[in-house]
């Protein structure tokens, strides 16, 4: 009994007996054997019931060969990538990228084994788009089952060729705000005798946009209170002025 699949011998039987005497051997109950075990029956040289030994050699042979299944195969591979803040919220849309591979899967019945043939040997994910990053920067990249390149600036993922042997594979981009730089920013304030048309002096600050001005007026205008003047009008509250963008100027009169 031979394995056409392998090659292999499966089993040997021996008779014997005298020329022209019936052969007491039946191959049908081995065949139905190895037909259970998921063969197929190729060829039999031996006629069970009738086969008589004749002068010389009476060598049979049984060829079977492993039955196979062929189904279609598909596989589909994701790649996704989120985007969070520092809290695990979300940060921007998330992207899921998929691609499946189709082909035929064979599974031979005598082994237990699969062979699948894919119609295509790799694909490949695109480059993901670019993000906003005017206020944020990105702080961290955690990768799973890729090796994708990640550009810090733009958070583009690059494109990465899979085969049908790849996992899903995810990619988290963690983004946070960025710091801001200070924008300079300069002030003054001038106190006024309004009777003269004269001043009396001036004072410079300087500080970023935003931050509070470390500057009062009231020790001057006491002073100046003591001196015999009075106040008419002052346009800086002290402890609640801030810097802003442009002119930071003053007057006490």
């Amino acid at each position: 009994y031979i394995d056409d699949t392998t090659g292999n011998n499966l089993e040997n039987a021996t008779f014997g007996g005298t020329v022209g005497a019936k052969i007491d051997y039946t191959t049908a109950d081995r065949i139905s054997y190895y037909q259970g075990k998921g063969y197929k029956l190729v060829s039999n040289n031996f006629t069970d019931g009738s086969q008589t030994f004749k002068q010389g050699e009476n060598k049979f042979e049984v060829h079977l060969t492993h039955v196979t299944e062929t189904k279609d195969a598909t596989k589909t591979i994701t790649r996704d990538v989120t985007y969070v803040y520092e809290d695990g919220s979300q940060a921007d849309t998330p992207v899921q990228q998929t691609i499946t591979f189709t082909g035929k899967t064979t599974s031979d019945k005598v082994t237990g084994s699969e062979k699948t043939t894919w119609n295509n040997e790799s694909q490949t994910f695109g480059a993901t788009k670019a993000i906003d990053t005017t206020k944020y920067q990105i702080v961290g990249i955690n990768e799973r089952n890729t090796t994708a390149n990640v550009d810090r600036d733009t958070g583009v993922v690059a494109s990465e060729t899979i085969t049908p042997n790849s996992q899903n594979s995810a990619v988290v981009i963690t983004l946070a705000n960025k710091p801001e730089t200070p924008i300079p920013a300069n002030g003054s304030i001038t106190y006024y005798d309004d009777t003269t048309g004269t001043t009396l002096e001036s004072a410079g600050f300087s500080g970023s946009v935003g931050q509070k001005i470390n500057y009062t007026t009231a020790d001057r205008i006491i002073n100046y209170v003591n001196k015999g003047y009075d106040v008419v009008s002052n346009n800086f509250t002290d402890g609640n002025e801030t810097f802003k963008q442009g002119d930071n100027k003053f007057e006490v009169h």
